[in-house]
């Protein structure tokens, strides 16, 4: 049989396309592309199991009585709700956290859930996972304080109530706020993978979730 020969060009040429198909684009570890569901949560009798795909599996145990009302997964983090209180996981938590309802407290009646990031919107404060550093962190309401807009993308969300904007991404361990005033009146929202968007009346807000900083540009007035 005869061999086929190639020209040094040809497979130098090869070795750099097999080697860029080989490596991870860089904005993968953000999460810039798809992630698959690697997270899957089981409850086998008081305990729930957070089956992670590279082989971990913590483990929560429900309370005498306690009853769970809603629990959901996608990409890296995983949610349950039960009729006491928050419980969180995700592929990066040594373990699951937990939060109480306060005294009074409406609690949520389901996450939004992206990829690496979740969020969670109760009558009196916020909640946000961080699919990648793992922490559950939370954000009081203030008094008369009202969320108008939710939005969630894959990597990024975004909350907008009468008096701020509340961005939150993976590695940023929270919400990242900007204020807003009443003279900017009635705003629009929207949000992709990694950006999210407020235009009010005077400006344009940017929050991305890579840089986890929000930026502004003016409008100009007629």
């Amino acid at each position: 049989m005869r061999m086929r020969q190639y020209s040094v060009p040809v497979l130098a040429l090869a070795l750099v396309l097999l080697g860029g198909l080989a490596r991870p684009a860089a904005g993968d570890a953000f999460g810039e592309r798809s992630t698959l569901d690697v997270l899957e949560i089981q409850l086998v009798g008081r305990d729930l199991l957070a089956i992670d795909g590279r082989g971990g599996t913590p483990t929560e145990r429900l309370q005498i009585g306690e009853t769970v009302h809603w629990r959901g997964t996608r990409g890296r983090v995983g949610v349950v709700l039960t009729d006491r209180r928050i419980l969180a996981v995700s592929t990066h938590s040594a373990g699951w956290q937990s939060e109480r309802y306060r005294r009074a407290e409406t609690p949520p009646t389901e996450a939004l859930l992206g990829e690496q990031v979740a969020v969670l919107l109760s009558s009196k404060r916020l909640f946000a996972l961080d699919g990648l550093l793992g922490p559950l962190s939370v954000t009081d309401l203030g008094p008369q304080e009202r969320v108008l807009a939710t939005e969630l993308g894959a990597n990024v969300a975004l909350i907008a109530t009468n008096r701020r904007a509340l961005g939150t991404a993976p590695r940023l361990g929270g919400f990242v706020e900007i204020r807003l005033t009443p003279q900017e009146g009635p705003f629009e929202t929207s949000v992709t993978g990694n950006v999210a968007t407020i235009l009010t009346k005077r400006r344009l807000l940017t929050f991305r979730g890579p840089a986890g900083s929000w930026g502004e540009r003016r409008r100009k007035l007629r």
